[in-house]
């Protein structure tokens, strides 16, 4: 069974354009294998530091949990009500913190589906989910958003630095990204979900532009991942 597993894994990251890995595939806890593009990046490092947006389990689908094993910290910041009581049983040396990230402080609708990891604050993205997928939205639940720069400001240790940050809403990415202070929270690596221009690498889109702008170069993309790292 395990070996089945690798070979998928294995499989996936050859269909995303990355053929960096061992023979002996590492497991993956992330969707696409991004945890293990990432490892290629920080290669041995067993400490270092990240933030979570949208991170939805301390385990599933985390990009943020093989860092964990290894001895990183790190901030968890989820919307889905009650999200973080298993992050502070599972992860309990990160921060974990509840919240809807949104780039102002408003009052929002939180679309919650029956497969929980494509809840989101996007009118447009709740709309999709039953049209694109086999889930639907089963409830609706109006939240406080806060500005991620307000977060980070309250509970980033001064002068540390951030490894990586890592951003998967649901359709309102570029909202959480627009409201990071970029001039005072400067991670080295951005992992951000885009769910436009899925075909092409090299395709332009708001994400893009606007990750650019503030510096960063796109140096993968595993599905809908895109990994920005900051330019020396």
């Amino acid at each position: 069974m395990l070996n089945k597993l690798k070979g998928i894994i294995k499989s996936r990251l050859v269909d995303a354009g990355y053929y960096g890995f061992d023979t002996d595939v590492r497991l993956s806890y992330s969707q696409m294998g991004e945890d293990l593009f990432l490892e290629s990046i920080f290669l041995n490092r067993n400490d270092g530091f990240y933030i979570d947006i949208g991170a939805f389990d301390p385990k599933l689908y985390s990009n943020t949990y093989i860092f964990y094993l290894k001895g990183w910290t790190g901030i968890n910041i989820d919307a889905r009500p009650k999200s973080m009581v298993a992050f502070k049983k599972k992860r309990p040396r990160d921060i974990n913190i509840e919240a809807a990230v949104s780039n102002k402080i408003a009052k929002k609708l939180y679309f919650m589906s029956d497969a929980p990891a494509l809840n989101t604050l996007s009118t447009k993205r709740a709309r999709e989910i039953p049209r694109l997928t086999e889930y639907k939205i089963v409830e609706k639940k109006t939240l406080k958003t806060v500005r991620l720069k307000d977060v980070l400001n309250m509970h980033v240790p001064k002068d540390k630095k951030i490894d990586f940050m890592n951003v998967d809403v649901e359709g309102l990415d570029l909202d959480v990204l627009r409201s990071n202070d970029w001039n005072k929270f400067v991670p080295s690596i951005v992992v951000v979900e885009s769910l436009q221009n899925k075909k092409s690498v090299k395709s332009k889109n708001s994400i893009d532009t606007f990750m650019k702008s503030k510096g960063y170069v796109l140096i993968a993309k595993l599905n809908v991942s895109h990994i920005y790292q900051l330019k020396k």
